[in-house]
């Protein structure tokens, strides 16, 4: 198994409080910064799903 793969693919997981830091300073409201952190989460799995399709 590749451990290399697996722990730069961990490694996004750690950002993703930060994240969540930044929209709730950008916005007032909970819902707002949940909305904004799936919109944020799902478009980074998009492109790097994207990115990942150009090298197969």
């Amino acid at each position: 198994m590749p451990y290399g793969i697996v722990l730069f693919a961990l490694w996004g997981s750690a950002l993703v409080p930060e994240i969540k830091e930044m929209l709730a300073l950008k916005t007032n409201s909970v819902k707002e910064t949940r909305a904004d952190l799936r919109k944020v989460l799902f478009l980074g799995i998009l492109f790097a799903a994207i990115i990942y399709l150009f090298f197969i």
